[in-house]
């Protein structure tokens, strides 16, 4: 099997995101890396030395798949926020960090991870020599920086929203951007659909 066609696997499982094994999928911001439990992500945060926020709560997997069949059935209901879907971090010279969950059956997982560093503390050609020495020269340069693609992205564009997990980086601002791309995220919510047709399944016909 090709890299090119691992690639192209970064989509879903019942248990969690799939993800390739070579390029962005593979690369860590602060040590956080996509497809990470909150617990990993908080145990790599604190060894990078950040102070963690409480975590942002939204529903869990399931919560999501009750809300679609009540959906499906144009029924209301209450939300359960128990779930963690975010969380921040300040570093030891004042870098920010934003980690984004999403659910799957098994719980959350890191799809995104934001870092900003501090433009007071460090030049802009420091930066991009840390984070060109760290993950390599990047694929291309975009709209407001520069660009590291999973190898076999067909959308690794300047506008482009990739469908493969890709790390961008604003060397002005001394940010990045983890990111794990488009098709887990459709695959995922493809996971919540299949579970909310098992209790709410398409009809043959309608009363007419």
């Amino acid at each position: 099997m090709t890299v090119s066609i691992i690639a192209i696997m970064a989509l879903a499982t019942s248990q969690g995101p799939v993800l390739p094994r070579v390029g962005p999928a593979t690369y860590d911001v602060a040590g956080v890396k996509l497809g990470m439990t909150p617990d990993e992500a908080r145990q790599a945060l604190i060894k990078a030395g950040y102070r963690i926020d409480a975590p942002l709560k939204l529903e869990s997997f399931r919560g999501e798949v009750t809300a679609r069949v009540a959906e499906i059935r144009h029924k209301s209901r209450l939300t359960v926020n128990d779930t963690v879907a975010g969380m921040s971090a300040r570093g030891p010279s004042a870098e920010q960090i934003g980690v984004e969950f999403k659910q799957w059956l098994d719980g959350p997982h890191v799809v995104r991870a934001s870092f900003r560093g501090d433009a007071e503390t460090q030049p802009q050609e420091a930066f991009k020599a840390q984070v060109e020495g760290k993950f390599g020269k990047p694929t291309m340069h975009v709209i407001g920086g520069w660009r590291w693609c999973s190898a076999g992205e067909k959308q690794c564009g300047p506008i482009a929203n990739p469908a493969m997990p890709t790390l961008d980086a604003d060397y002005q601002s001394r940010s990045l951007t983890l990111s794990i791309g488009g098709e887990a995220i459709q695959a995922r919510r493809g996971l919540v659909e299949a579970e909310a047709r098992k209790v709410a399944p398409l009809q043959g016909g309608s009363a007419f």
